[in-house]
């Protein structure tokens, strides 16, 4: 007896689907390379279509991952899944996703995202994902990514969980979202959100539901001008819950921090914005300013497009006056490109129009800011040390501070190298004088000399520093054009030159003892770098464009200062604790330069061991330009007498409201009135303020440490109630919260304690507490 054979219609090209006029009703075929089948499908009144038959057909934009799949599948349907996330997401297009069923998959991190990719797990406790490389982050996103239903295994590594893409950097208009998940990687960033290397609108990210137990790590970091809406963070044993940094902002809500060092941190402020000029003299007391905000439109004279990083070198006809972390807004660039004809004019609006400023000078003066800054300790370390060798019978009075005031300088100039200019350094050098030109009392004076000394050999030592001739090198700068070399002492010429004269501006002051020579401040260049995104093909510069600064309206979440930057005194640290103290020390904090300053005053704790213990401040005093000596009095007995440094802190003032901008002036109304009078022409600069703006958040024995074993209570686990919030150098944390204890807080200013059942804080309604009779009892007022 014979054996039939059925044979179907058939392909072998992978995605091939048979048509209508292919098939006839009834008929089967099979893609041999998919393993999928396909038949006709009529129905009365609707028509035909051929439709995939079978279990496990595929679906358009779903991928799967599977324990038991392999990254060779196609990952189109359960039974041909792959077996890695990063196999899944290398097939991946825009609208795909990737569903990751039950395991523990080890992925060859980082992971890129492209852009509105979404990757689902089964389950949050069923699957873990663990990054293979710890000094690398796990998932690098862009814009629309989606990430839940896991968690995040595996050792310690220092590096994030989600971050943005630092390779090829996105625009970001939209954001990545993360839900449900955990992280379980010691010392790791559950969530990182560096606006430094996204561009766009918003360079957001956005959580619900995501629990951190990094022991050691942070929960969310958001920096360089990021943001993030954070909903349901959970974080356990973490060094820091939330940290916003150099302007960065995240709203909080419905979130619980529980034991680890710090709950909300916001620190600094970020680069410059704009700058605006005051157009009408006030008195001291005044907390309402206005402001000239008129910025030039600047031609462009060419430029230099580099498709493959995105990076766009600018240059203008005039000097631009930009700094670092300026939005500048581009317009009329005509570029043409050999894979079309004619020209095209860019920006063309896919990527925005308005872009920050990533260096302000050109690329040898970049390059030696960085030798500068890596060599940095070096240069201090010989800078002090030149000056025992030259003054051999020299005493420092204070080694610490004479290391530290040159660190000052060094950094002030090479600052001024990376942004061409000598503002940094003329600010460091009013530092040493007082409001009216003369040298302060408690700065150099009597030691001029010697510091002249130091200031002249850092001088040199960073001249070595940028031709590669000091311990840190960078052997991958392009040689001199002039000497043909990248370590010869004499290239660079020109940057060597600026660093004489940066220099010279601070020594020729010093000694001639007041500010009669200090310059005006200097912004020549006229190049500058953005990033616009990258392109799959090379453009050439036309002709044509305009560069302009982008001013907007200011708005609350800006600071600003008048003038000069003043200080006040945050605290005092110490650095000998003395011994043989039995009653409290006198603490002499001297007097501010600035007539209208307040002197700050601390009170000195000691221990029954006789040692100094800390210092509490009774006053953080205002107007100090320059760090104020801190004195301690004498010890009963014996001549080990304390000491101390009072740390500085800036006062920035907080934009409240401001008027739209009309012919380039607004009116500003700061957060509290201005103690001293501000003149015509006065520079007002612009910042924005890292913030963290929290509601309904619980801390729970906060400061008592990242270990679990011992942060428990029952295992000596104590905490710091200072440790919650910290707002430092400019940065605002606004927060409700509720303490392990029940106690109620809303800012620093009203906490309501449930143990005692009062009240107390900063400031009080008298309208609201006019209406409520008990509370006015309960706070001792008056019916």
């Amino acid at each position: 007896m014979s054996i039939s054979t059925i044979r179907l219609k058939r392909s072998s090209v992978p995605g091939k689907i048979p048509t209508l006029s292919q098939l006839k009703l009834g008929e089967i075929a099979i893609n041999t390379y998919d393993a999928e089948l396909y038949a006709i499908r009529n129905r009365v009144g609707i028509g035909s279509d051929v439709i995939r038959i079978g279990v496990g057909v595929t679906v358009t934009n779903i991928l799967y991952v599977t324990k038991d799949g392999n990254d060779n599948n196609t990952g189109k349907k359960l039974g041909d899944a792959k077996a890695t996330i990063k196999g899944a997401v290398s097939i991946a297009g825009t609208g795909t996703v990737i569903k990751v069923a039950a395991g523990n998959y080890i992925e060859d991190n980082p992971i890129y995202l492209p852009d509105q990719i979404s990757v689902v797990g089964d389950s949050l406790r069923e699957v873990s994902v663990s990054p293979q490389n710890t000094n690398s982050d796990l998932f690098y996103v862009g814009a629309g990514n989606y990430i839940a239903q896991m968690s995040f295994v595996g050792g310690p590594s220092t590096c994030a969980m989600v971050a943005f893409d630092p390779v090829n950097r996105r625009y970001v208009n939209q954001s990545t979202y993360v839900q449900n998940c955990t992280n379980f990687v010691q010392n790791s960033i559950g969530m990182k959100v560096d606006g430094n290397v996204a561009f766009g609108p918003i360079k957001s990210m956005v959580l619900d539901s995501y629990t951190q137990y990094n022991q050691g790590g942070i929960g969310v970091s958001i920096t360089n001008e990021g943001y993030a809406q954070l909903v349901s963070l959970f974080t356990i044993c973490p060094n820091v819950a939330v940290f916003c940094g150099t302007g960065a902002a995240c709203d909080l809500t419905n979130s619980n921090a529980s034991f680890g060092n710090y709950g909300l941190v916001a620190d600094s402020i970020g680069p410059r914005k704009y700058s605006g000029i005051i157009t009408s003299a006030t008195t001291d007391a005044t907390d309402t300013f206005i402001v000239n905000l008129s910025t030039p439109t600047l031609s462009i004279s060419t430029a230099l497009y580099d498709n493959t990083s995105g990076y766009l070198r600018v240059t203008t006809t005039q000097p631009h006056n930009f700094n670092i972390g300026m939005g500048v807004s581009l317009a009329g660039l005509n570029f043409s490109c050999p894979f079309e004809p004619g020209t095209r004019t860019y920006p063309s609006g896919r990527n925005g129009y308005t872009f920050k400023t990533e260096t302000v000078a050109p690329g040898r003066w970049v390059d030696a800011y960085n030798l500068i800054v890596a060599n940095r300790q070096e240069i201090i370390d010989g800078a002090f040390n030149q000056i025992a060798i030259t003054y051999p019978t020299f005493v420092n009075p204070d080694p610490t501070k004479c290391k530290r005031d040159i660190g000052y300088i060094v950094d002030a100039i090479a600052l001024d190298v990376r942004d061409y200019t000598n503002e940094n350094t003329i600010l460091a050098t009013k530092t040493y004088f007082t409001s009216s030109g003369t040298l302060l009392s408690n700065g150099l004076q009597g030691e001029v000399a010697q510091s002249v000394t130091a200031f002249n050999y850092a001088r040199d030592a960073m001249k070595a520093a940028v031709t590669n001739n000091l311990t840190i090198k960078n052997l991958s700068i392009i040689a001199d054009p002039v000497t043909g070399s990248n370590v010869n002492a004499a290239s660079c010429a020109d940057v060597r030159t600026a660093i004489d004269t940066l220099t010279s501006i601070l020594t020729t002051n010093l000694n001639n003892g007041n500010l009669n020579s200090l310059p005006s401040v200097n912004r020549p260049s006229t190049v500058f770098t953005v990033n616009v995104g990258i392109a799959t093909q090379t453009h050439n510069y036309v002709n044509g464009g305009t560069a302009k600064l982008d001013i907007i309206r200011p708005f609350d979440g800006q600071v600003v200062y008048f003038g000069d930057l003043y200080y006040t005194v945050a605290s005092v640290t110490i650095n000998n604790p003395g011994s043989n103290y039995t009653e409290t020390p006198d603490v002499t904090i001297d007097d501010p330069s600035t007539d209208w300053g307040v002197t700050a005053q601390a009170v000195g704790v000691y221990k029954s061991d006789g040692t100094i213990s800390g210092f509490e401040m009774v006053s953080n005093g205002r107007g100090y330009t320059t760090v104020p000596k801190v004195t301690i009095s004498s010890p009963n007995a014996g001549l080990n007498t304390a000491t101390a440094t009072a740390v500085l802190v800036p006062s920035y003032y907080s934009i409240v409201s401001s008027t739209p901008i009309s012919a380039g002036i607004c009116t500003i109304t700061i957060n509290e009135n201005l103690p001293y009078t501000v003149g015509v022409g006065t520079q007002v600069p612009f910042y924005k303020q890292s913030r963290v703006l929290a509601s309904g958040q619980a801390f729970e024995y906060i400061g008592s440490g990242t270990d679990i074993s011992q942060a428990l209570p029952f295992s000596g686990g104590v905490p710091i109630q200072d440790n919650e919030v910290i707002a430092k150098n400019g940065g605002l944390v606004v927060y409700t919260s509720t303490d392990q204890g029940g106690n109620f807080r809303i800012g620093d200013g009203v906490k309501v304690d449930q143990n005692t059942g009062t009240i107390s804080g900063t400031f009080y309604s008298k309208s609201l507490f006019s209406t409520m009779t008990p509370f006015i009892l309960a706070l001792g007022g008056e019916a």
